[in-house]
């Protein structure tokens, strides 16, 4: 499923200045149920002067 939305992830990632972004937790393996399993992610951005992190995250 989530390789299905790659190219939206990817332009995502771009639009929100996201310099790395991973996945863990039960959505990488096999055992992901798409109707009650949430999607554990890490988010680094690429901050720079006047970067709002808590409003870039939040969007």
């Amino acid at each position: 499923m989530i390789e299905a939305k790659r190219d939206e992830v990817e332009a995502l990632c771009r639009m929100l200045s996201v310099r790395r972004l991973d996945l863990f937790g039960s959505a990488v393996g096999t055992a992901f149920d798409v109707d009650s399993g949430d999607v554990d992610v890490l988010v680094e951005f690429a901050v720079g002067p006047g970067f709002d992190y808590f409003g870039t995250y939040f969007d």
